[in-house]
């Protein structure tokens, strides 16, 4: 959890909302939900997609990281709107988080996902 005033959560949220934007909240459907946000992007250890989904309802944009070819799969056959897949390029960010590239690449992953 970040420190800051909620009030300004709200304020700088609504102001995306209403240019057109979606936001999303990384890692905490409870504070998504608190502050108005679009949705969740839930990453590695997810409060479970069903409990995001559930607390979030339908119209809420639930999305995940996933990392290797388990995880992709779960996440397809998950309640969610959106998958994130990576790394699939050696990057100091990653590396520096312990991500290597993933086992499974690009055109691997696209002709995964179109299977499923």
């Amino acid at each position: 959890r970040r420190s800051g005033n909620h009030a300004d959560y709200v304020s700088l949220i609504k102001l995306a909302q209403s240019k057109g934007v979606a936001v999303l909240i990384a890692d905490d459907a409870v504070n998504a939900k608190l502050l108005g946000a679009d949705g969740v992007h839930l990453k590695d250890d997810p409060f479970s997609y069903d409990d995001a989904r559930r607390l979030l309802g339908p119209a809420a944009l639930v999305g995940c990281s996933t990392h290797t070819p388990a995880q992709l799969t779960e996440a397809l056959a998950a309640p969610i709107d959106y998958v994130a897949y990576g790394p699939v390029f050696a990057t100091a960010a990653a590396e520096a988080a312990g991500k290597a590239p993933s086992s499974l690449a690009v055109g691997s992953a696209a002709a995964f996902t179109k299977e499923k």
